[in-house]
């Protein structure tokens, strides 16, 4: 919740940049997207909500909770909201189709208890496509992803939280008609409180999930499949996390796969650190020399795939 920060020397120094968002909305940015024709443009997500999806705020919006769709011309440095036909909620996510053409870009974005958002206009409008999506009482849709073989599309909902209580569960649908209908794919798998996924570039079948526990069921670590979601295999629980250090319940945060090797595999977690895996997820180790416990995202440059970058919750980027 400090906004959107920007660096034009590889990561230096850094300068808040949020002029031209909405007040509120500037809050927090939680994804971007690069448009692949316009040199200078980025697309954003952001949300007047911030913390999504921490134990504090997988509860209902309020009404002070808004957010929408903004872009940038100038990498950044100024912003302003983009299109019409999105509801004023939370805006978690965003998915740019690269296949699409110039002029007819289309792109995917999910509101906070609102679905899944398309537009086929460069975002000038918005149309919701959320059939099918998500389990009764609960549309806390945080993530959506375009597979980059297939086209499929994506979209994971994360828990709903009344009090100590997660009736509805979250999980992942996925879209093979461009966002028209959508299929669960984590069934008969119950994941009350998934927090991210990736799919195998190479190998659709193959995805892995970032899962948090829930008060009186130890259920969290992270899952995988190999047939595209009929059946999932735990890889890590509580209490290989709870080995490690306290505490011995798991927190998830992100889930990540190397751009080159998809079998090296990343987890952050909320308070146990990074961790990886080089074969896949059968076997796994921690990031010993990881300075914060609380990394949110692993990212690699994309001219050079040796130079790693973490973000954390709290502990700034490294």
């Amino acid at each position: 919740d400090v906004g959107f920060g920007r660096s034009v020397d590889k990561g230096a120094t850094w300068i808040s940049s949020v002029k031209g968002c909405p007040q509120g909305w500037s809050n927090t940015f939680y994804e971007l997207a690069f448009d692949p024709y316009v040199k200078g443009r980025i697309y954003a997500a952001c949300s007047s909500r911030h913390d999504i999806p921490h134990w504090t705020h997988l509860d209902a919006n309020r009404e002070s909770h808004k957010g929408g769709m903004c872009v940038s011309d100038d990498y950044g440095t100024t912003w302003k909201v983009l299109g019409t036909g999105l509801p004023p909620l939370p805006c978690t996510s965003i998915a740019l189709d690269p296949k699409s053409p110039k002029g007819s870009l289309t792109l995917y974005t999910t509101l906070y208890e609102g679905g899944v958002y398309k537009s086929t206009d460069g975002g000038a409008t918005w149309r919701k496509k959320s059939e099918g999506l998500g389990n009764a009482g609960n549309l806390h849709v945080m993530r959506v992803r375009i597979h980059p073989a297939s086209g499929n599309v994506y979209c994971m909902i994360t828990g709903f939280r009344r009090e100590q209580e997660f009736g509805a569960p979250g999980g992942l649908w996925v879209s093979k008609d461009g966002g028209e209908t959508w299929k669960d794919a984590t069934a008969p798998q119950v994941f009350p409180r998934p927090t991210d996924f990736a799919i195998d570039p190479a190998d659709e079948n193959t995805i892995y999930i970032n899962v948090s526990t829930i008060p009186h069921a130890n259920i969290g670590g992270i899952y995988k499949t190999t047939d595209g979601g009929k059946k999932w295999k735990r890889l890590l629980t509580d209490e290989d996390f709870g080995k490690w250090c306290a505490p011995s319940y798991f927190e998830g945060s992100t889930v990540n796969l190397h751009p080159d090797d998809p079998r090296i595999v990343y987890v952050g977690t909320e308070s146990h650190g990074l961790w990886y895996s080089t074969d896949a997820g059968k076997t796994w180790h921690v990031y010993e020399s990881f300075p914060f416990g609380s990394p949110q995202n692993v990212a690699f440059e994309p001219g050079d795939h040796k130079r790693m970058v973490v973000t954390t919750f709290g502990g700034g980027a490294w």
